[in-house]
Parts: C-alpha cells; structure tokens; sequence
C-alpha cells in the first residue's frame, strides 16, 4: 500500500523548505516514540509501548520531513481511529501529528495537505471521503484541519473526550 520512492516529490512550501511524504523507518518511529508535548497536549504523546506498535504498522503510517528532518507523521486505516469509532466503506481515516516544537505555528495544515496530496497520488484512496477526528477542545487542530477542506460531520465520544469528527472528499473541487 505504501510504496517507497515510487512517486515524484508532492513539495509544498512550509518555512523555508518543503514537505515530503515518505515511508517510516525505524529511526523515524522512535523518535516519534520520544516525542512529548506540553501538559496541555499530553494525550498525543505516544508512550514507550508504542514504539513496537509504530514499527509494527510501518505500513499504516509515513514520515512528513521537511529539508529531509522529521516533522510530523500522518497515519491512515485503522491507526487513525479512536476507540469506539467504527470503520466505514464510506471513509478512509487519517490522522497526523507534528513535532511538538513545531505546534502553534500555522504549520499543520500544509503539513495535512502536502500529506494527503502524497497519499493520493500513491493510490491509497479506498474510499471516496477521508475522516479524521480532533478533540473537541483542541481549537488549533481544529481549525488546521478546515484548511484543507475538512468540515464538521459531528461528534464521537471515546475515553480521551469528545472528538469532532470531520470529513471531506479525497478529491476536492477547484478552488475549494
């Protein structure tokens, strides 16, 4: 599902640099693994046990690099889902997450974009519409995730809170 060095470059501009979407490696996986944000954002911290589960789903996740460093991660299928949510034929799940030094700077929603770009192109749509699912308090992720054309389709409650739940079509209409 996830080819490696397949496809061209989907650049887009973040900083000076640009984004690129590429496999995970092991050196990528635990360093995400050590990853820790502030008390506020905790509950995206992945924890040590979670290191053999990323090395485990390096098919389901892929690395966001910029100038060839490790940004971020975007995840899709079952990884993306939180508890209780169901799978649907209607929706492929995504989900992503940023180096926690780079939060609170504008720079999530190119970050989505460029990912969701690169995954199109790799073929990995199975379903028409993308979902993704942000905690209802976290207003930045939120508002990062309307960038790219995401809208509110309603509300799941898991035991981390409750999760905004928002879709949009794999592809978008011009100028949306």
């Amino acid at each position: 599902m996830w080819a490696v060095g397949k496809l061209p470059r989907v650049p887009s501009a973040i900083g000076d640099g640009t984004v690129d979407v590429r496999g995970l490696t092991a050196a990528d996986a635990k360093s995400i693994a050590t990853w820790r944000h502030p008390p506020e954002l905790a509950t995206y911290d992945f924890l040590a046990d979670d290191l053999d589960a990323l090395a485990l789903s390096s098919d389901l996740f892929r690395s966001i690099t910029s100038d060839g460093e490790l940004v971020g991660y975007v995840c899709l299928g079952a990884q993306a889902r939180v508890p209780g949510l169901e799978p649907s034929e209607r929706y492929d799940d995504i989900g992503w997450g940023l180096r926690p030094d780079l939060v609170g700077r504008g720079l999530s929603g190119t970050v989505l974009s460029a990912a969701i770009d690169r995954l199109k192109a790799e073929g990995s749509a199975t379903a028409p519409e993308l979902r993704i699912v942000v905690l209802d308090w976290n207003l930045r992720s939120l508002s990062a995730a309307e960038r790219p054309g995401f809208s509110r389709a309603g509300t799941h409650r898991a035991p981390e809170g409750l999760f905004v739940v928002m879709t949009r079509p794999w592809s978008l209409p011009s100028g949306a």
